[in-house]
């Protein structure tokens, strides 16, 4: 369906953000200034990072985070907005360890 359709873009998203990196991580700075960025372009381009960095560890069958299907990209953005304004000493560290660590704080999975 569409939400087969939408991982799909995001996935290719990620990978071409991914690629573009391989020679330097994308680090929180990265992401911190990416997401301040208020043109539809850099709202867009926030929300499928982080989605597709969640989707990604997800399917992976990581464990520690059990993001509700119904959170919205808005409201994953604002946690990791959250997280991030709370730990700028992490800020050189890997995006993707940063989303994690966000995510996972505000939707632990209960069996753990």
């Amino acid at each position: 369906g569409s939400d087969m359709a939408t991982s799909k873009i995001i996935t290719v998203a990620v990978l071409a953000i991914s690629l573009t990196s391989i020679a330097q991580a994308y680090t929180g700075n990265d992401m911190q200034q990416m997401c301040k960025g208020t043109a539809v372009s850099d709202v867009n381009a926030c929300n499928m990072y982080m989605f597709g960095v969640v989707d990604g560890y997800e399917s992976a069958g990581m464990s520690g985070m059990c993001v509700p299907e119904n959170v919205k990209a808005s409201q994953m953005v604002e946690i990791v907005k959250k997280h991030m304004k709370a730990v700028p000493e992490q800020w050189h560290k890997h995006a993707s360890h940063l989303i994690y660590d966000a995510m996972s704080s505000a939707f632990p999975c209960k069996d753990q």
